[in-house]
């Protein structure tokens, strides 16, 4: 038990007792007394501290059957708190206990103490400091056991009451013709509300101002032209005689003319021209067979080609080659064959002669 005293907290432990040495009993006459009350006998000593330890504070507990489970485990927490609070008072008690007994505490003296007194009150310090070891024990299982008391879990509650709807926009916006109007539709459900807007197109605006020219672009082809053949054919070669391949159509050209006799290009502008050829002609028995592209009856050396054919057979004459031509030069493709044979083409297998000037 505690006393609070103006100064100091006392042990009390030998008034529950009813029997207090001569040291505790001017302990508590000079406690007495400071605190303005005359005591003359140990009667009076005792009857006065029961009155301070009748109106010393309790801790105060809820009461009714409202706790719960939580609650009940935290009043055990708090009063092992509460009790280890006053352990610590005891124990500071009784230290100062000793010390007025061997004549250390400020401000309270007594008579001189014998080893006998001395050995007497360690015994009783010795005593409470061994209960309040016990006591210690003790709250530590209480404590370990609340602790680990399982929080118990009780029924499911009721549903509760559903909650406000969540609204969305959808980010594709569905276009409407000019004048419609606008449209807003959900594409969710009562509570995921999903919003698509429809909006028509607006009315076309006018007409911007007119941009800056652009760069003047590259200069176009001075002069070109190309004749060509795509229908069925055969030409009637004669042994080492000069011909002509067949081209009659012509493709629209540029500074150039054609001949009145067609299969033949004619240049209005000297320059520097490329020329592309192509054909596949078959030719009906064995032979030599020397074709090329001519420039006024001359072959064009980068284009000639002399094949032997051991039997029919055909030859692949495609190429093209940059030549300088002069003004009025007539540009054709000739065959010569070193035996009779028939030179002949399939339906819609073009051959064709082209020419465009670079410079």
């Amino acid at each position: 038990m505690i006393l609070y005293g103006r100064k100091q907290q006392l042990s009390v432990s030998c008034i529950s007792r009813k029997r207090c040495s001569q040291y505790e009993q001017i302990f508590f006459k000079s406690v007495a007394e400071a605190a303005g009350q005359e005591i003359t006998t140990l009667a009076a000593n005792q009857i006065y501290f029961r009155k301070v330890i009748k109106n010393m504070s309790l801790p105060e507990f809820p009461t009714g059957t409202s706790l719960t489970r939580e609650d009940a485990i935290n009043q055990i927490i708090s009063s092992i708190a509460m009790e280890e609070l006053g352990i610590s008072h005891i124990i500071n008690a009784e230290g100062e206990k000793l010390q007025f007994v061997l004549g250390t505490v400020p401000g309270l003296t007594g008579p001189s103490a014998t080893i006998e007194d001395v050995l007497k009150v360690n015994e009783s310090v010795r005593s409470i400091l061994q209960h309040a070891t016990e006591s210690q024990s003790l709250l530590r299982n209480k404590l370990q056991n609340a602790l680990s008391s399982a929080v118990l879990t009780g029924p499911t509650g009721p549903i509760g009451p559903t909650g406000p709807a969540t609204i969305r926009v959808n980010t594709q916006v569905d276009t409407l013709s000019p004048g419609q109007t606008p449209t807003v539709t959900d594409e969710g459900s009562e509570n995921n509300v999903i919003l698509k807007f429809g909006l028509p197109l607006g009315a076309t605006g006018p007409s911007g101002p007119t941009g800056p020219s652009g760069a003047t672009g590259p200069a176009g082809l001075d002069a070109f032209g190309g004749i060509y053949n795509s229908a069925a054919a055969t030409q009637n070669l004669a042994a080492a005689t000069l011909d002509v391949v067949d081209l009659p159509d012509e493709l629209i050209g540029r500074n150039v003319d054609y001949a009145t006799t067609a299969n033949s290009i004619i240049v209005r502008e000297a320059g520097t021209y490329n020329i592309d050829y192509s054909m596949v002609p078959a030719f009906s028995a064995a032979s030599t067979i020397a074709i090329a592209v001519r420039s006024n009856a001359i072959n064009i050396a980068s284009t000639a080609q002399t094949v032997t054919l051991t039997a029919a057979g055909s030859i692949n004459f495609s190429g093209n080659t940059i030549v300088e031509l002069d003004q009025g030069a007539t540009v054709d493709i000739a065959v010569t064959s070193s035996a009779v044979a028939d030179m002949s083409f399939l339906a819609n297998e073009r051959r064709s002669l082209n020419i465009f000037k670079l410079y």
